[in-house]
């Protein structure tokens, strides 16, 4: 059973400069690459090109700047509101619980996509804190290797319960 806390040192924040902390002001461009990277953390089909989490989160955001990074400079690649809302829905409609949002108090608002197969378990989540700390932030943790699922959740439950008290100055019991 995994028994270690986990530390903000031992936390990968990708497009995040080392050093610089959890918070941290990026441009535009980055924090759009940064967004659809997440989007398509647990998506099987850009796992399957990138399995390990390190390399996923190091090529992935660019393979999305080769193929969206001039539209996104030239403020021509476009989301619709319609297009927002509907997926703000799905994602909100996530029914599986059991990582990121059970690291946080209840009353927070968490849109997620969860992904699992086979020793990989992954969630990928835009989280809204309430109270005194409202600004928003993006998590995504993905695991690997673990033989029982309960103890990737339990790392997943950790890393978000340990981001959320960062990002709030609020630790959680």
């Amino acid at each position: 059973m995994y028994s270690e806390a986990v530390t903000a040192e031992q936390i990968f924040i990708p497009c995040v400069p080392p050093g610089s902390g959890f918070l941290t002001t990026v441009s535009h461009e980055e924090s759009t690459i940064a967004a659809v990277t997440m989007g398509f953390s647990t998506d099987p089909v850009a796992r399957w090109f990138y399995p390990e989490p390190a390399d996923y989160f190091r090529w992935f955001p660019k393979f999305v700047k080769a193929f969206a990074g001039q539209a996104i400079a030239d403020g021509t690649a476009f989301q619709t509101e319609e297009a927002r809302h509907t997926a703000y829905a799905i994602l909100a409609a996530q029914e599986f619980d059991d990582m990121i949002p059970a690291g946080l108090p209840p009353d927070t608002v968490v849109l997620h996509k969860t992904g699992e197969i086979t020793r990989i378990r992954h969630d990928a989540a835009i989280i809204y804190p309430q109270g005194k700390h409202p600004v928003p932030y993006v998590l995504v943790v993905l695991t690997r290797g673990f033989d029982d699922p309960k103890e990737a959740t339990s790392v997943i439950v950790d890393v978000s319960r340990a981001v959320y008290a960062e990002h709030t100055g609020k630790v959680e019991g």
